[in-house]
């Protein structure tokens, strides 16, 4: 049609017409339906892995004492998909493949101890003296137990019901499992959706608990605010994808728990901030992607069997993950 043999009003009416229709699919189409969704027996993989790094910094008997630790955790997450038992719940069932854990500590820039696990070596190194090496048959009395320990992990399941904005409910079978994907700082597999339609630019809130934080079993629960942000539209793989921004901050109270030993320790001056962003299909309902970073300050007084220990404690946890497809070795790309 050649708008220029219209009368003028008539092709101004047209034009004004086409801009209303276009406005109004563009609005449509802008929109993101941010709700989790896995159909019975479907099956979905991830690449995630764990990497936390603290430093301490103290004296003990008047003597400055300076710690580091690094840790990384690395293991494919199985989601599949199962009936669910209530009206509106994602069901499905969670298990670990191809779990790894490497954790260094050093005392004052000198190694302390290192332990390496994974599915063809078992290493444990105690101030320079190998006490655990399953590829040279040291140790071979204490192997038997972290072969236990990694098989009960990789071989248990967890049974899992999650509303549609993936806020964890029903948890049966092995609590540890979510225990550990928890580490990362998230609240509970992934970020929370707002499981509605939303524009971009829109942002939602949750708040969340955390039983442990730097390797402490906590008395109270350290409590969390989230701010989750559908920031964009991307391209991923040639179609469109929802990047959601995600903000966190820790309450700053005084906390009490004991750490791996069982000794009675307090947190004060606590500092904890999350960022990162991930990828969400909303075609599919399932996250692509993503990577959040966490950064812990606080205070640790400990008592040592009366003795008195302090250390101001820095540390920094970022949890990552990536959908492994037929074929694909390792995490996707973080955004």
């Amino acid at each position: 049609m050649n708008l220029r043999r219209l009368h003028p009003l008539r092709a101004a009416a047209l034009l004004g017409l086409c801009a209303a229709v276009s406005a109004c699919a563009v609005e449509k189409e802008d929109e993101a339906e941010l709700r989790l969704r896995l159909a019975p027996e479907e099956a979905v993989r991830y690449a995630w892995s764990i990497e936390s790094t603290k430093k301490s910094k103290g004296e003990d008997q008047g003597k400055p004492v300076d710690l580091q630790s690094e840790r990384t955790i690395k293991m494919t997450v199985v989601l599949n998909g199962a009936q669910p038992q209530q009206a509106g719940e994602v069901a499905a069932r969670l298990k670990f493949e191809d779990l790894s854990i490497d954790e260094n500590d050093r005392v004052d820039g000198k190694d302390k101890d290192r332990l390496k696990i994974g599915e063809n070596q078992i290493l444990y190194v105690e101030d320079g003296k190998t006490i655990i090496d399953s590829r040279n048959d040291v140790g071979l009395e204490k192997i038997n137990e972290y072969q236990k320990r990694l098989r009960g992990l990789v071989q248990a399941e967890v049974r899992l019901g999650l509303d549609p904005a993936g806020r964890p409910g029903r948890v049966e079978g092995e609590p540890s499992l979510v225990d550990t994907l928890k580490a990362g700082g998230s609240q509970g597999l992934f970020p929370i959706l707002s499981a509605a339609r939303q524009k971009p630019g829109t942002s939602w809130n949750d708040t969340f608990k955390l039983d442990s934080l730097l390797d402490l079993k906590l008395d109270k629960p350290a409590t969390v605010h989230a701010r989750m942000t559908f920031a964009k539209w991307v391209q991923m793989e040639g179609r469109p994808v929802a990047e959601i921004e995600v903000a966190s901050a820790w309450e700053n109270v005084t906390l009490s728990g004991v750490d791996e030993k069982g000794a009675r320790v307090t947190l004060s001056n606590l500092e904890g901030l999350g960022f990162g962003a991930c990828r969400f299909d909303p075609a599919q309902g399932r996250y692509l992607e993503g990577q959040i970073r966490c950064r812990i300050k606080c205070r640790i007084e400990e008592d040592r069997k009366g003795r008195k220990v302090a250390f101001d404690v820095d540390g920094e946890t970022t949890f990552q993950f990536g959908q492994v497809k037929l074929g694909d070795v390792g995490p996707a790309p973080a955004p």
